[in-house]
């Protein structure tokens, strides 16, 4: 899962807390954790494509880019997302 950002919103232009968001059923913890503000729940349906993160702002679903990964060799498209596995 994408981690919270402090970042400026793509939307509304306020620098602050972007929250991820999680799609799909939801287990107990993961409906704790959203009620605690770790993250935000998306719903059940994923499309193809979907937002990453909701700003504390405004409120508005954006998709933001995934950080590279330090050590990935140009062209191999790894992000840092991919060292964790």
């Amino acid at each position: 899962m994408p981690a919270v950002l402090d970042a400026t919103c793509p939307r509304c232009g306020v620098h602050g807390r972007l929250l991820p968001i999680l799609f799909g059923l939801p287990t107990y913890e993961a409906f704790q954790r959203s009620q605690r503000g770790e993250f935000v729940l998306g719903g059940c349906v994923v499309g193809r494509v979907n937002p990453t993160h909701r700003c504390s702002a405004c409120g508005r679903d954006v998709r933001m880019p995934r950080p590279i990964a330090p050590n990935a060799t140009p062209g191999s498209g790894a992000t840092a997302s991919d060292d964790a596995t």
